[in-house]
């Protein structure tokens, strides 16, 4: 089972009920720290995934809807005064965390201290900064979480009785009983640095895990009584502390040029982005997004004689696992709103997503759902209003191409390739060449496809690209020992088994709210107007808002719109977004984009 960072369970100790968050998972995969979110005070637990995970198979526990983010709104129709609450608070929380970052800050003694300093530099209580952690990771982790009175567990209540089993324990546990880690001091450096040269850095291809095991063995461990013991826990570095410093301390080229040699590194690896165990050592750590204009002429859905010119398709890509986890196709030129639509894409369940088109498939035809830590991006889509909203509103990170290798964006690029390609080859309206000989043939006389059917395409073309062998993927060594294929759909499934949970979760209405656009709509007499069509909703209905039209005059409301579909719009109510449908009983407007209706 995949479990993601913010994910909401639900479970019963001793006959009383425990609401709980994740917060982080280890790289191992194997234990995660959560957040009561019942509990009054800060209350952090440590759990083991498989646990849980055996909890939920027999019934005893549950993922539930994230019904705890209650008060999401817009931004400006935010007060300012609660806005200046939230920003304060907020950066209160980025100030604790950016000194100790993560795991270190959910040990409770590392966290005290880290918030003693915080107090005397920010001049904000012991009892405040706690209150705003609290609040922050009760919230998701998000920035508005920390808006006033936002502070209620969701998920709804269902009794149950169980006991809970005693799980595996993570390497450190087993060997030492507990581990918090150390202080990497100077002298760590060099013990790790060694470790890596014996262990690592060699042609025997030892994992980093088991060269974090050696070092343990030779390094931390001491003779009592005749027998070879493991110190005490807390002069022993955690594998995360270890796996950090390699990573911030030894380049991708460094790696493989020691592991593989200079021969095989000039041959098989230079100028390739191969090197995604490095830079992304798991599934949803990064994406690569970019965009292109198709190579094809469409129509218009409502008058096919119109050629309304060439779309624009945006694709994500898993670094890891090279799956295409995400795509938007619009009519308008690269935006931000563009990649708004495709980053809600890459969390939306794809077996829905695909129903739309009427294509039917299972979940591990296309398993990718959830956010990533990381997006690579060297365009302008990413800067600006989106971009704010990315790393401050849902905790994602943004790297230009150019901190990295030239190819860096080479894993999109070469999808776009082959889709631009397929599309060339069979596509009615299709662009053979970028520019017509005199005499020739204009291509958009050849046009038949409208964006619906071209949508369809593009989502084969990815289903079965994700599904193609890979022929310049190296694979791990663990990788070839569980017989795993190059293939982006085994890749993905396999890193999520056996890699760190880097997929994060948020609520859907929180997505809604900060990627789709917001508009005001009006209330008449008639029903919900917007852009010139007529929506309508039963609580519209119940509450007489038409009839308070009819007699006060119109008012206004503030929604929020998919451009991909506007047959749907959200009202932003206050506790809830609230779905209104369109109306007219023409289906004209039923699954159309937000261009084509505004073009009516």
């Amino acid at each position: 089972m995949m479990f993601l960072v913010n994910d909401l369970f639900e479970l019963y100790v001793d006959n009383n009920k425990r609401c709980e968050r994740i917060l982080w998972i280890s790289p191992e995969n194997n234990f995660c720290f959560t957040i009561d979110m019942l509990s009054e005070s800060l209350n952090i637990n440590t759990r083991q995934l498989f646990d849980l995970e055996e909890l939920i198979k027999n019934g005893l526990a549950k993922i539930i809807e994230d019904d705890f983010i209650t008060r999401l709104k817009p931004e400006d129709i935010i007060n300012e005064r609660n806005k200046q609450i939230r920003d304060k608070a907020f950066n209160a929380v980025k100030e604790i965390i950016n000194v100790i970052g993560e795991p270190d800050i959910f040990d409770e003694k590392k966290r005290f201290k880290v918030i003693k300093e915080t107090q005397r530099k920010l001049n904000i209580s012991n009892a405040t900064l706690y209150k705003y952690l609290k609040n922050y990771w009760k919230g998701g982790q998000i920035k508005d979480a920390l808006l006033p009175r936002y502070d209620n567990c969701g998920g709804k209540d269902k009794e149950k009785t169980f006991s809970i089993k005693t799980g595996r324990k993570t390497y450190e546990a087993q060997i030492t009983g507990q581990n918090n880690g150390v202080i990497i001091d100077e002298e760590i450096k060099k013990v790790f640095t060694i470790s890596i040269s014996r262990y690592y850095h060699n042609t025997k291809e030892i994992s980093l895990r088991k060269t974090y095991e050696l070092m343990i063995k030779d390094f931390f461990t001491e003779y009592i009584g005749g027998s070879k013991v493991v110190n005490h826990y807390q002069v022993i570095p955690t594998y995360k502390q270890f796996w950090y410093w390699f990573k911030k301390n030894y380049s991708s080229e460094t790696t493989i040029k020691s592991r593989k040699g200079e021969k095989k590194f000039a041959s098989d690896y230079k100028g390739l982005n191969s090197n995604t165990k490095i830079e992304a050592f798991s599934p949803g750590f990064r994406y690569q997004v970019d965009s292109t204009i198709a190579d094809v002429f469409l129509v218009s859905r409502i008058d096919r004689t119109s050629v309304i010119g060439r779309p624009v398709v945006y694709l994500a890509v898993d670094v890891f696992s090279r799956l295409i986890t995400g795509v938007h196709i619009a009519l308008e030129g690269p935006s931000w709103e563009g990649a708004s639509s495709l980053i809600y894409n890459c969390y939306e369940n794809k077996v829905d997503f695909c129903n739309k088109y009427g294509i039917q498939i299972t979940d591990d035809d296309w398993p990718a759902r959830g956010l990533p830590e990381v997006i690579i991006a060297d365009r302008g889509e990413l800067v600006g209003p989106l971009g704010e909203k990315l790393v401050v509103d849902l905790g994602i990170s943004l790297e230009n191409t150019p901190s990295y290798r030239g190819d860096a964006k080479g894993i999109v690029e070469q999808n776009f390739r082959i889709l631009n390609s397929n599309i060339r080859d069979w596509s009615p309206g299709a662009v053979k060449k970028e520019f017509r000989e005199r005499g020739e043939r204009d291509y958009r006389l050849d046009a038949k496809l409208d964006i619906y059917q071209f949508s369809k395409i593009i989502i084969h073309s990815i289903l079965h690209r994700n599904k193609c062998l890979i022929k310049d993927y190296v694979l791990e060594q663990e990788m070839i020992n569980d017989r795993i294929s190059a293939i982006p759909v085994e890749l993905w499934s396999w890193g999520l088994k056996n890699k760190t949970g880097s997929l994060r979760s948020v609520p859907l209405d929180l997505l809604r709210l900060k990627l789709m656009k917001s508009g005001r709509a009006t209330i008449t007499e008639r029903g919900i107007k917007f852009k010139n069509v007529l929506y309508s909703t039963s609580i519209a209905e119940g509450e007489g808002w038409y009839t308070n039209a009819r007699i006060n005059g119109v008012s206004y409301i503030t929604i929020v719109y998919d451009k991909r579909d506007l047959s749907i719009i959200y009202i932003v109510s206050e506790n809830k977004f609230i779905p209104c449908k369109v109306k007219n009983t023409n289906d004209v407007f039923e699954n159309k984009t937000y261009e084509e209706i505004v073009d009516l």
